[in-house]
C-alpha cells in the first residue's frame, strides 16, 4: 500500500496536480460515480467466480474472506511487470495460510480462475473471424486456419481447467 501511495504520488508530481485537478472539474460526476460502481462490481464478479471455483474443490470460503484476497492480488498485479500475473500466486498463498489448505489446491483454483478470463477473448476472436469473412476477401485456409486455432485454445483451456479443479487428473491419463 505504501508503495502504490509513492508511485502515485510521483506520478501526480510529474503530471501535475494542477492538471489532474483540473481534468477531474470538467469530468462528469455521475459518470465517474457510475465508473466506480461498475469496477466495485466487477470486483465481485471476479470475487464470485473466484469462489464457485472454490466450492467445486471443496473449499468454503465467503465472498467476504476472499473479496480482500482479490484486491489484494489486483494490487500486486499492478504493480508488477506482468500486468496480470504477480497477483495470482499472491491470492493463492494468502488463502492457503488463512484456511489452512494447501498451497498447491489453492493455486489450481487461481489457474483455473484465470483461463475463464480468457473466454470473453475467445468469445470477441470468434466474432472477428465471423465479421471477417462476411466482409472481407480472405483465403478460404486463412478462415480455416482462425477457426481451428480458436478451437485449440477453448480444448487446452477446458483441459486446464479441468486439471485444476480435479485432483485426480493427470497428465498421463
Amino acid at each position: 500500500l505504501i508503495f502504490s501511495v509513492a508511485i502515485l504520488l510521483v506520478m501526480l508530481w510529474f503530471v501535475g496536480i494542477d492538471q489532474v485537478i483540473d481534468a477531474l472539474k470538467m469530468a462528469n460526476p455521475l459518470i465517474i460515480a457510475l465508473a466506480i460502481l461498475t469496477q466495485v462490481f466487477t470486483y465481485f464478479l471476479y470475487t464470485l467466480r473466484w469462489q464457485i471455483l472454490n466450492k467445486l474443490t471443496d473449499k468454503d470460503v465467503s465472498i467476504k474472506e476472499l473479496l480482500p484476497m482479490v484486491l489484494v492480488g489486483l494490487a500486486v498485479n499492478n504493480i508488477t511487470p506482468s500486468g496480470r500475473g504477480g497477483g495470482e500466486p499472491v491470492r493463492a498463498y494468502v488463502l492457503a495460510k488463512r484456511k489452512d489448505y494447501q498451497f498447491e489446491e489453492t493455486f489450481a483454483t487461481v489457474v483455473a480462475d484465470r483461463a475463464l478470463d480468457t473466454f470473453p477473448f475467445v468469445v470477441l476472436a470468434a466474432i472477428t473471424i465471423a465479421a471477417m469473412a462476411l466482409y472481407f476477401n480472405f483465403d478460404t485456409w486463412l478462415l480455416v486456419v482462425m477457426v481451428l486455432a480458436v478451437i485449440a485454445i477453448v480444448i487446452v483451456l477446458m483441459v486446464i481447467i479441468y486439471m485444476c479443479i480435479n485432483r485426480t487428473a493427470n497428465i498421463a491419463t
